[in-house]
C-alpha cells in the first residue's frame, strides 16, 4: 500500500478545485444512489471535466456522474492524456446524491455532490502551510 501512501501525499500538493466533473460507470449501479443518500468513496477517482471525454468510456447500458466537487485534483499536467482533462477524487471523497437516476434509457445519470466539513478545511489549510525549521544552535555558555 506504500504507492497508494505516495500517491495520496503528492496529491495533497495539489491545488483543490472547485470543479463540475463526471465520471462513466459501464454497468447500470444507478440502484445504489438513493435523494440524499451519503456516501463516501474510498478509493482514488478518475474523472474528466469534459462531458464529451466519458461519454467515449460509456457502453451499452451505464450509469453517469455528475459531481459537483470541491477537492478536485487536476493531473492532465502530468498524464499521458492531457486531452482527457483528468481530475482525480482523492482518497475518502465524501458525497451526497442530490438527484437519483435520471434515466434516459441505457444511460442513468446521477447527481452528486462533495461533502467538506468546514473543519476538514481548515486543517488541511493549516497543514498547507505548515513548515519545519532547525532549532537553533545553542551557544556555548548557554
Amino acid at each position: 500500500y506504500g504507492y497508494l501512501k505516495v500517491l495520496d501525499t503528492a496529491l495533497t500538493k495539489l491545488p483543490s478545485l472547485q470543479i463540475n466533473l463526471w465520471r462513466g460507470v459501464n454497468a447500470d449501479i444507478s440502484k445504489n444512489y438513493k435523494e440524499n443518500d451519503e456516501l463516501t468513496w474510498w478509493y482514488f477517482n478518475s474523472c474528466s471535466s469534459s462531458v464529451k471525454v466519458v461519454k467515449h468510456f460509456l457502453g451499452s447500458v451505464s450509469t453517469l456522474f455528475m459531481i459537483e466537487a470541491k477537492n478536485g485534483k487536476a493531473i492532465s499536467a502530468y498524464s499521458n492524456f492531457p486531452e482527457e482533462k483528468e481530475v482525480i477524487l482523492p482518497l475518502g471523497s465524501r458525497l451526497r446524491v442530490v438527484r437519483d437516476t435520471l434515466d434516459h434509457t441505457s444511460l442513468n445519470v446521477i447527481h452528486l455532490q462533495e461533502i467538506v466539513d468546514e473543519s476538514d478545511q481548515e486543517l488541511t489549510s493549516s497543514f498547507a502551510n505548515m513548515s519545519v525549521t532547525q532549532p537553533a544552535e545553542a551557544s556555548v555558555g548557554e
